[in-house]
Parts: structure tokens; sequence; C-alpha cells
């Protein structure tokens, strides 16, 4: 009984340990959410969309935020309220993990969202964030990443073998893995882990491994967790992704709409948010 009692006071005193070292760690860091978009310029139309619906889910939540777009910023020298950081020989060169470090050694504030530019953030993003972190403890976090057609863009994921798992499952095969088209990480983990900045783009192709797949087992080597929030969305606002049924074929939406295909209510809702964001 007391050598029970001992090692519950033990790990009591080991949480306690771990929240004033956070505290400690956490003494220089701004309440507040930096957005880091990684770009090479060649979705501009997107990436406007992307940076309206952060300010306006930003600004219902009224938490403290900034934008910072790296890469090829050609197209994005009359946006206001972004920090641009020009680094287009990195983007075009397919250093995609070395353009979220460029954006995020510029980054002021206490959480980092690591961003593709050609994501939409729902209006209550914002507040669902404030929510869950109001109920939950985390250094890494994902949430749903959905495609038009209500279909899932790699939101919860493992690696060998690559598949998408469910958003409450305990156990898996193989080892978990944040895709690196969103995510969000608290600014004191990134700050002692970053981007692998000589990891090209699609590393896999050439018999490497994958900047975000790297980035995630290094993380969770060190003991950070890759948490979840399974009540939040952004979107991949990719156009190609309502099926034809009877031809079995992809069409733009544009088109299908034109032939009088159903458009599904998950659908509708992308619609509708990408109009407000017009």
């Amino acid at each position: 009984m007391a050598k029970r009692n001992t090692n519950v006071l033990l790990s009591k005193l080991n949480r306690l340990v771990r929240k004033l070292n956070d505290a400690w760690q956490n003494r220089e860091y701004q309440p507040g959410v930096s957005f880091c978009i990684a770009t090479n310029g060649k979705r501009p139309q997107k990436t406007f969309l992307e940076i309206r619906s952060i300010k306006t889910t930003m600004e219902k939540s009224l938490i403290p935020y900034e934008i910072l777009v790296s890469g090829d910023i050609n197209n994005f020298g009359t946006v206001e309220g972004v920090q641009l950081i020009d680094t287009p020989a990195d983007a075009h060169n397919g250093l995609l993990a070395k353009l979220r470090n460029n954006a995020a050694e510029n980054a002021q504030y206490a959480i980092i969202v690591f961003a593709d530019d050609d994501l939409l953030f729902e209006v209550d993003w914002g507040l669902r964030l404030l929510e869950f972190s109001g109920r939950w403890d985390w250094d890494i976090l994902g949430n749903l990443v959905l495609l038009p057609n209500g279909g899932r863009y790699w939101d919860r994921c493992t690696y060998d073998p690559h598949q998408l798992i469910d958003y409450d499952a305990k156990s898996y095969q193989g080892t978990l893995y944040q895709s690196g088209s969103f995510w969000l990480i608290k600014k004191r983990v990134y700050d002692l882990e970053k981007w692998d900045p000589e990891i090209e783009y699609y590393a896999k192709r050439n018999g490497g491994i994958n900047e975000d797949v790297e980035y995630s087992f290094r993380l969770q080597r060190k003991g950070f967790v890759l948490s979840f929030d399974k009540d939040n969305l952004v979107w991949h606002n990719d156009n190609s992704y309502i099926e034809d049924v009877n031809q079995q074929r992809v069409l733009d939406m544009d088109t299908a709409k034109a032939k009088g295909l159903p458009i599904p209510p998950v659908t509708e809702r992308f619609l509708n948010l990408k109009s407000y964001f017009s």
C-alpha cells in the first residue's frame, strides 16, 4: 500500500513538474496563431480565398493572429495584412519543408498552422480551435480536411501501410503521421524540432521519405503526440471531385452542374462557403 501511495505521489509530482516546465517554456510566446502558407505562386486565386477565410474565422474568434506567405510571392504584393517571405528559388526547387521553415522562423505566436495554398477554413474554425484547446492539452494537432465531395484528404492516416484510419482509432497498422498539407504545432515544440529543409517535395518518388512522414516520425520519437480534433474542419479547395456515376469519371463542378448531375449536400456546403469568400 505504501509503495502504491508513493507511486501516486510521484506521478502527481511528475505532472506538476511538466506543467511548470510548460509554463516556463511558454513564457516567451504570445497567445495567438501564426498561419504559415507555402506557395509556388501558381494558384493565386485559391490562395486569396484561403487568406480571406483565415481573416474571417480569426476575426470572429477574437484570437490574435498573423498570416505569413513564403515562396513565390509575386502575385500577393497587394494583399493587406499578410507578411510576405520572398523565397522563389526554394518554391521552384520543390523545397516545401524549407518554405514552411522560412515562414515559421518569422512567426511570433504560440500556435503555428502550416497550410497548403489551396485550403478553405470554415467560418467557425477559430472558435472551435479555442474550444478544443480549452478542453485538451496538445503538442501537434490535426482536424478534418475534406474534399468538396465529402471525401477525406489524408487528414488522419498511417504510413506503411499508407491508409486513412478512423478518427477515433485507438489501434492501427503502420505508424501514424500528419499530412503536411495542414497541421498545427505549438511554437515551443517547433523551436525544438523543425522541418528538415533538405527533403524535397514528394521525396518518396526518388526513393526517399516525404517531409511530412519524416517530421511526424521524428516528433513522435521525441515523445510528442499527434492529437486530432474531429469536430473542426478545413476544406481542400480542389474543383475536380464530382463523380459522373454513369461514365465512371471525375468532372469539375461547373461541368457536373451543366450536365444536371446531383450535387451532394456536403458539396453544396463547400460551394456556399467558397461563394461566401469570393
